[in-house]
């Protein structure tokens, strides 16, 4: 399956945590110390654009409607609220 493919190189870059149900994928960050991305507090060591990236040669068929352009304090997965996504 491309959804569990796309998990796995994710996790082998370092990607995590990642919730995962069927099709739907939800990666979350978490602030490090220093990293190269950052909003106006934290800094992280990724941003959605660029674990994107990191699977573009998949030409994955992300659903247009579904997910953020970045990463969100709170979002719906599977029907639940999820804080700290």
């Amino acid at each position: 399956m491309i959804a569990n493919t796309v998990v796995d190189i994710w996790r082998a870059e370092g990607v995590e945590p990642i919730f995962k149900s069927e099709d739907n994928l939800a990666p979350l960050h978490t602030p490090v110390t220093q990293g190269p991305h950052s909003d106006s507090v934290y800094t992280y060591a990724y941003n959605k654009e660029e674990i994107l990236r990191r699977v573009e040669p998949l030409w994955v068929p992300w659903h247009p409607e579904k997910g953020t352009p970045e990463f969100v304090s709170a979002m719906v997965l599977i029907g639940l609220l999820c804080y700290g996504c």
